[in-house]
Order: structure tokens, then C-alpha cells, then sequence
């Protein structure tokens, strides 16, 4: 469970909330670790990156696969908070055990007579949050690797569209000059055309 708190009056009024005895002794039992954020530190920084937070203040039920369970934005009434934090533990405990039955080595599922597991045992605390830390870690690592790829990419864009740019002045400029070149000739050919006419004028008058 991460917690971002602010500092304004609805992170007050759930920080009673988050205290409340018994939503203490609801996450004690329930394994659930909590982590508090201040809205404006770096954790939090990093944090959104990965799960955008949007309201302050805000409770984020995250599983220990790193994915959301729920996530309450805003002020909530200590009845309507406990009944959520009922529904996150029931639904990641409920999650826990279907994963656990699932068969593997290709193993056909079919009675057995081997004892369930307790589904109450869980790691120790600090493995937990290190499992959380861990995931956060990774979709941090992923989401830099796709920024600096994408990053490359437009990288490599702006140079092409420079070589383009480049081209394309090299294609007015030559064309310039090949019109300047034209111009020129025609100015010649016309002064020569206006000298010839000029010197059968003279012929003529003679």
C-alpha cells in the first residue's frame, strides 16, 4: 500500500484515516505493508512514473507482481476505507491461493491428500517490500529504455530531416545559379543581336 500524502486539509483528514486502529490491524493481519510519499519528493517523482498519481492525496494497493489492485483518490470516510482495504485483501489473497493450485510439470490436477497450505503464511515483512521495491525498480528501468529509445529515434529523425534541408539548399542554390547563368547568356545574345543589327545599318547607309 503506497500512500501519497500533501499538504493540505484532505491529507489531514485521511492521515486519521490511515491511523485508524483498525485499519492498522487489518493491514498487520493482512501483510500489507505500508509506504508513505511526500507528493513532491523524487520517490514520488519516480512513483508516477510508473503509477500516475493524479489526486492528492491518494492510496495505491499495489499486488507483489507490481500490478494496481485499487487505488482510492481523495478523502474517504474510515467505514468506506476498511470496506476497500477488506475487498484489496480478499481479492490479492484470493489471487495467492489461485496461483498456488496452479499444476505444474504438467502435473494433472485431481484430489490429493497432501494438507492445504496455510494461506496465511506469508514472507517476512522486508522481503515483501523488497519484492515491491524490485518491481518498481524494473518498470522504472523499462520505461528509461523506452524513453532513450524513443529518444534515438527522433535523434535520428531531426538529422535526416537536416540532410534533407541541406539537400534541398543545395538544389535552390544550383538552381539559382543556373538561372543566373541563363539570364546571362540571353543578356549576351541579345546585346550581340542588337551590335549586329547596328553594324548592317551603318552597311547600309554607306
Amino acid at each position: 500500500m503506497f500512500i501519497i500524502e500533501g499538504q493540505n486539509d484532505l491529507t489531514n483528514e485521511m492521515d486519521k484515516v490511515w491511523n485508524d486502529p483498525e485499519v492498522v490491524n487489518l493491514c498487520n493481519d493482512g501483510g500489507c505493508v505500508a509506504i508513505k510519499m511526500a507528493a513532491n519528493s523524487n520517490d514520488c517523482a519516480h512513483f508516477s512514473q510508473i503509477y500516475p498519481v493524479v489526486v492528492v492525496p491518494s492510496t495505491y494497493f499495489i499486488g507483489v507482481n507490481g500490478a494496481p489492485i485499487e487505488v482510492t483518490a481523495g478523502h474517504k470516510d474510515t467505514p468506506d476505507f476498511i470496506q476497500v482495504l477488506k475487498n484489496v485483501l480478499k481479492l490479492h489473497n484470493d489471487l495467492g491461493t489461485a496461483q498456488s493450485n496452479l499444476p505444474t510439470g504438467g502435473a494433472q490436477p485431481g484430489p490429493s491428500t497432501e494438507p492445504k497450505a496455510n494461506t496465511e503464511d506469508k514472507p517476512p515483512l522486508e522481503e515483501r517490500v523488497q519484492k515491491v521495491k524490485e518491481k518498481l525498480e524494473q518498470k522504472k528501468a523499462e520505461k528509461e529504455r523506452l524513453e532513450k529509445e524513443k529518444e534515438k529515434e527522433e535523434e535520428a529523425e531531426r538529422r535526416k530531416l537536416g540532410r534533407d534541408l541541406q539537400k534541398l539548399k543545395e538544389f535552390q542554390k544550383e538552381r539559382e545559379m543556373k538561372e543566373t547563368v541563363d539570364q546571362l547568356k540571353k543578356e549576351k545574345a541579345e546585346e550581340k543581336r542588337q551590335r549586329d543589327k547596328i553594324k548592317e545599318q551603318i552597311a547600309r547607309d554607306r
